[in-house]
């Protein structure tokens, strides 16, 4: 239930004349299980567009989520993180696209993340005017259980963020022999290389390569799997004749 998750991380929000303007949840004293996925639509489009990709997010998110729609038209999304790999509180930008960008707000760390509730304004200056802008709630997402989890929605958009924490794999195995390339590998590697010049220039230059990587990649090409030894011999030509 959504509403827990704040009892803990509440923050009230006043004007400069002391009135209240709103309240925010602080995810760093939140339960860990819940987290935002914040859509962020860019503020250059036309009203109508802005409504019209907000509208086509809520149609593709599951429906057991919390929607909130931001100050600047944009969403927040309130989700069970079910124990998601998240590196920080703040993962910005994680997806970008034409007309919005996405960021995810977590308890990871103990750090202050500070999210808007609704009910919460705020109010800018345009053009020597101040205008109130308000963070509304679009389904009562305060009494919502059961959410999706945030690995729910990133599915749909085809992110999986927990590669970031797979740990490189050793180019030589334990017991000494380098571990076989894949063929798909070797294919690329050599094509890439064809009609590569190498300087020695001081200077540091654009799309530079380390002769350690290529020197390895070159050494991985007797190590091609699926490859019989006249066809690795092949491979080895190529890179270095072709």
């Amino acid at each position: 239930m959504v509403t827990k998750e704040f009892e803990s991380g509440g923050q009230t929000y006043r004007g400069k004349k002391g009135s209240k303007t709103g309240s925010a949840v602080d995810l760093g004293k939140s339960d860990d299980l819940l987290c935002v996925m914040d859509f962020d639509i860019k503020e250059d489009l036309t009203d109508e567009k802005i409504t019209e990709i907000r509208n086509q997010i809520i149609e593709n998110l599951p429906s057991n989520v919390g929607l909130v729609k931001t100050a600047h038209r944009g969403l927040h999304v309130y989700l069970d993180r079910d124990g998601y790999p998240l590196k920080n509180n703040s993962q910005i930008k994680i997806i970008k696209t034409e007309n919005f960008d996405i960021d995810i707000f977590a308890h990871i760390d103990e750090n202050q993340r500070l999210v808007i509730l609704p009910k919460s304004t705020c109010g800018p200056q345009e053009n020597n005017q101040r205008k109130t802008l308000k963070y509304e709630d679009l389904n009562n997402m305060l009494g919502k259980k059961n959410l999706a989890t945030l690995n729910d929605v990133l599915d749909i958009y085809g992110i999986d963020l927990r590669a970031q924490f797979e740990e490189e794999k050793p180019i030589i195995n334990n017991d000494g022999k380098l571990r076989k390339m894949r063929k798909e590998f070797a294919d690329l590697f050599v094509d890439g290389i064809c009609h590569l010049q190498i300087h020695n220039d001081a200077q540091k230059v654009e799309r530079e390569i380390m002769l350690l990587c290529l020197f390895r990649g070159l050494n991985g090409l007797a190590y091609v799997e699926g490859l019989q030894d006249e066809e690795i011999k092949q491979y080895v030509d190529d890179a270095y004749n072709k």
